[in-house]
């Protein structure tokens, strides 16, 4: 499990890092693409 979060952590490390020097603002939708993003839900 420690292996687990630790990879995580660094990933969104990562892509804060990036947001910094690029200067642009995180998108949760583009960091983390949901499974079922190509399933259209209807409500």
């Amino acid at each position: 499990m420690p292996k687990l979060l630790r990879q995580l952590f660094n990933r969104m490390l990562g892509q804060l890092h990036h947001c910094v020097q690029t200067r642009t603002h995180f998108d949760e939708s583009i960091a983390f693409p949901s499974l079922w993003a190509g399933e259209v839900t209807s409500s």
